[in-house]
């Protein structure tokens, strides 16, 4: 890794890698000095070997595709957003990193500091419930049944904000702004409203409202989380 990244910023024209190094002495001083793993997930990806990539994207998947020199994919039937397609809605994949660092790095307390759903910014927004209610439900098996150890989940984000190099095209808050009004007007979205229950319940609930609002998915666990 270290040496493809060096050679990329290289024919990047870069005076050096875009990944720092760390001298001995550094690394001798923070050895064993975390307190814990921050974790930002939103989605998950397949990947297959591809040596010959060039970087022709500025975004995130282009440039994972370049450094590790994989190509990247979504199975045909994990759904996202039309707004943001590159992250698809795959609850298991967080289920399954979380195994990944408790068997890799001694299951060291971790916090998810980043989770969440971009989309128009639509006061409706069931498909963001949907996405956290899957991803919590997997969290709590991660939890509960694997004995990962996690102790806390964020939410990205509680107000939409400006996005990297999307801008205002996408929105990830439980809370909308409107850009349009001087006073920056700020309305509760629909997963205002599951978040509460969540947090005042302490567990996740049986049933969550669709776009049809009349249709209810139940939860895959409600085990309580403290």
């Amino acid at each position: 890794m270290k040496e493809v990244i060096e050679r990329n910023s290289m024919v990047e024209k870069r005076r050096r890698s875009r990944l720092p190094s760390f001298t001995p002495e550094e690394i001798e001083e923070i050895k064993g000095s975390a307190d814990f793993f921050g974790l930002n997930h939103y989605s998950t990806y397949l990947v297959k070997v591809k040596k010959n990539i060039t970087n022709t994207k500025l975004n995130i998947p282009a440039i994972t595709e370049y450094d590790l020199m994989v190509e990247l994919s979504h199975d045909p039937t994990w759904k996202g957003s039309a707004e943001n397609p590159n992250f698809r809605t795959v609850p298991t994949g967080l289920r399954g990193i979380l195994n990944f660092i408790k068997n890799n790095y001694n299951n060291p307390p971790v916090i998810i500091t980043e989770n969440g759903y971009g989309d128009s910014g639509t006061i409706d927004d069931y498909d963001r419930i949907q996405f956290h209610h899957g991803y919590l439900s997997e969290l709590l098996k991660a939890v509960h049944i694997d004995q990962c150890n996690v102790f806390g989940y964020t939410i990205w984000s509680f107000l939409d904000c400006f996005e990297w190099n999307s801008g205002y095209k996408i929105q990830f808050g439980m809370v909308n702004v409107d850009y349009e009004d001087p006073e920056r007007k700020r309305t509760p979205k629909k997963s205002t409203s599951y978040f509460q229950d969540i947090l005042k319940q302490r567990t996740l609930p049986e049933k969550v409202p669709t776009k049809k609002r009349k249709q209810f998915r139940r939860a895959y666990i409600t085990q309580r989380h403290h």
